[in-house]
C-alpha cells in the first residue's frame, strides 16, 4: 500500500501576505485533505498537518549541500524531534545531540579541528526515527591570520 504524499508550499494571500499550507494526496492522486488556513510560520503550518495525520519523525526537511563551520551546525524547528543522531563524524563531535525546546538543532562546532568531514543528520522523535538521513559536507576553515602592520594615523 503506497502511502499518501504530503505538499508543504507558501503562497501570497489577497493581502500580498505569504502563508504556508500543505495538502495530502492519496496514491491515486486525490487531494484528501488540505490546510484549512494559511500560517505564517512553516512550523505552525507542520504542527496542523501533524494533528491531521502527518508523520513527525519524517518532518526533517534538510538539503544536502556543503557548509562552512561558523561555527555551528543548525536546523529550523522541528515538531515533535527530540534528538538528532550523527553518523560519519569527526571524533570531537558527538553521536547524537538533544534538540532544543522547539526542535531545533543547535552544536557548537567550535572545538573542531581545521579539516572537511563527512556527516549524517537523522531526526528522531522518541524511539522513532526518521526514514532517511541528510548528508553533510562540514569544512572548517582556519582562523583568519592577525593582521599586521596596523597604526592609527593622525
Amino acid at each position: 500500500m503506497k502511502k499518501d504524499k504530503w505538499i508543504f508550499y507558501k503562497i501570497s494571500n489577497s493581502f500580498n501576505v505569504i502563508e504556508w499550507r500543505w495538502t495530502r494526496k492519496a496514491s491515486n492522486g486525490r487531494i484528501v485533505g488540505a490546510s484549512s488556513e494559511g500560517y505564517g510560520k512553516k512550523s505552525a503550518c507542520l504542527k496542523n498537518a501533524i494533528r491531521n495525520g502527518y508523520f513527525a519523525v519524517a518532518i526533517l526537511l534538510l538539503m544536502a549541500i556543503s557548509v562552512y563551520a561558523q561555527p555551528f551546525l543548525v536546523c529550523d524547528p522541528q515538531a515533535g524531534v527530540t534528538i538528532y543522531k550523527l553518523t560519519g563524524q569527526p571524533a570531537p563531535l558527538p553521536a547524537t545531540s538533544t534538540a532544543l525546546a522547539d526542535g531545533s538543532l543547535k552544536l557548537d562546532l567550535a572545538t573542531c579541528p581545521v579539516g572537511t568531514y563527512n556527516l549524517t543528520v537523522q531526526s528522531c522523535s522518541g524511539v522513532w526515527c526518521s526514514a532517511s538521513t541528510t548528508p553533510f559536507t562540514l569544512i572548517r576553515p582556519a582562523s583568519p591570520a592577525l593582521p599586521a602592520n596596523l597604526r592609527l594615523i593622525p
